[in-house]
């Protein structure tokens, strides 16, 4: 069965297993890679999982299915 993500608005997603899905506008990935208007998901603490600039690509990463 894979994760289920369910839209909130147009640039956040709610994750079946408590992460987030949303386009950030500015910010830094562990690896010092700039983030400007990519889609990042996070875990339910809030902690960087993944980053891209297409959701399906993020999504088809992470076993995410967006509904």
């Amino acid at each position: 069965m894979s994760t289920k993500a369910i839209r909130l608005d147009p640039s956040c997603y709610s994750v079946s297993d408590g992460c987030s899905l949303q386009k950030e506008l500015n910010g830094t990935c562990p690896e010092g890679e700039p983030i400007r208007g990519e889609w990042v998901l996070r875990d339910e603490e809030g902690s960087y999982v993944d980053h891209g600039r297409f959701l399906s690509d993020v999504a088809t990463r992470n076993g995410i299915t967006i509904l």
